[in-house]
């Protein structure tokens, strides 16, 4: 697109990353940044395509159960405070993750205690001793967890979404918590069968990014680390169809939301990373940021609402826009109504306008290399590779107006979703 600012650039690249292999085919992706803020470094295991989709049915929860396990015993840590006294004593962070579609482990410590990190994720990931005694005690745990979760709204709208949009057996279709029931039911057997199955080279990746990245010969740091982990067949992701119901208006009425919320929806085919620039240039150029249209006319001009939440949502199998605003349910209607309206009216002038504003961030702002270590295992479990700034740039550059133009009228034309959570 023609804005004067094409070619612009952040001063460092901070999203660039070489992947390398380790003898037994481990992937590795090696942080390649030109500048060094400090000196923290990041090291992660993650487990790619390994997360609450693979529970088994009846053991909801066991993905995330496993999770909590790894923390508690291994061959060469006796506790959780054992494991974790080092990192915590000498400001560093080690934690874990774990969604629908991957699990991470990572620690983050000092440039100098960067054998201390490798040695805490190998115990973790690689040497883990399950015992009866505390797969009783962190049952409690996960219990108290789900509890306190279970109080929040959004547990509340996403266990509405999953029952209403997914199969009753939908292997997306519960909480990655899982529910008490089935952690209750959970067993050491089970846990075990789980690690085994699934923790192997064929679905770990490693990250090795800030200051880490620049130890000399940390390749075959690593290979000494993990080039003997047990080899494995890599797992596909897991099936799923996408939304049974992808139009029409729907309500979910629950007195425990504390807020009513509106969220307008449009699914759409599987979209590449390249194939989603146009799209998410179009979204926030209509909605999701401040003074874009959408939120000019409802949030500014009206003070219906305080937030607008706007994203293009991509998995395995389907792509989702979902704009999200928290506002009183008298006003759904209208609100959608004014959606509709400026998607209509969106202008080339007004895309213009968006797509300089983030070309003009670029000389501004500056991804921290670990911030940038967080977000590649995104990039990797949905796009299978990692996108640097460079090549984030050269896409929306690239990108011609008719492009744009062209999801416009393809969501014009494309039925809605609408889901209406209310309180009364």
């Amino acid at each position: 697109m023609q804005t004067g600012l094409e070619g612009t650039h952040r001063l460092h690249d901070t999203a660039r990353f070489a992947r390398c292999r380790l003898s037994n085919g481990i992937t590795v992706w090696l942080q390649k940044t030109d500048i060094m803020v400090d000196h923290e470094g990041y090291l992660s295991m993650f487990f790619k395509n390994v997360g609450s989709a693979n529970d088994p049915r009846g053991l909801d929860g066991l993905a995330h159960f496993l999770e909590h396990m790894l923390f508690r015993k291994s061959f060469t840590h006796d506790s959780e405070t054992a494991l974790k006294d080092f990192v915590v004593s000498n400001g560093g962070e080690i934690n874990a993750r774990t969604n629908a579609e991957f699990t991470e482990y990572y620690v983050m410590l000092d440039t100098a205690h960067f054998s201390e990190a490798l040695q805490s994720l190998h115990s973790l990931v690689c040497e883990p001793v399950f015992d009866l005694q505390d797969v009783v005690l962190e049952s409690k745990i996960i219990l108290q967890e789900f509890l306190k979760s279970k109080a929040r709204s959004s547990f509340l709208v996403g266990e509405h979404i999953r029952r209403f949009l997914l199969a009753k057996n939908d292997p997306f279709n519960h909480a990655v918590l899982g529910n008490p029931a089935t952690i209750k039911r959970i067993s050491q057997q089970d846990i075990y069968d789980f690690y085994h199955k699934y923790y192997h080279t064929g679905n770990a990746n490693i990250i090795c990014g800030g200051s880490f990245a620049r130890i000399p010969n940390v390749l075959e740091e690593l290979e000494m680390a993990f080039g003997m982990m047990c080899k494995g067949k890599t797992c596909e992701p897991v099936f799923y169809a996408g939304s049974a119901i992808k139009s029409g208006n729907h309500r979910f009425l629950d007195k425990r939301y504390p807020n009513e919320n509106l969220s307008i929806q449009y699914c759409l085919p599987v979209l590449t990373y390249e194939e989603r620039i146009p799209l998410m240039l179009l979204l926030e150029s209509l909605a999701g940021r401040t003074g874009a249209p959408f939120d000019t006319e409802v949030r500014i001009m009206r003070g219906l609402t305080y937030h607008i939440d706007a994203e293009v949502i991509t998995n395995h199998f389907e792509s989702l826009i979902d704009v999200e605003c928290e506002l009183d349910s008298n006003n759904f209607e209208l609100v959608n109504e004014i959606f509709l309206e400026k998607l209509a009216t969106l202008s080339e002038e007004c895309i213009l306008k968006y797509v300089k504003s983030i070309q003009q961030e670029r000389l501004i702002k500056f991804q921290h290399p670990i911030s940038a270590c967080k977000s590649v295992v995104s990039e990797i479990v949905y796009f299978g590779k990692s996108i640097s700034c460079r090549e984030h740039e050269r896409l929306i550059d690239e990108t011609d107006i008719t492009d744009i133009f062209a999801w416009k009228n393809e969501l014009q034309s494309t039925r809605q979703r609408v889901l209406e959570l209310r309180i009364k």
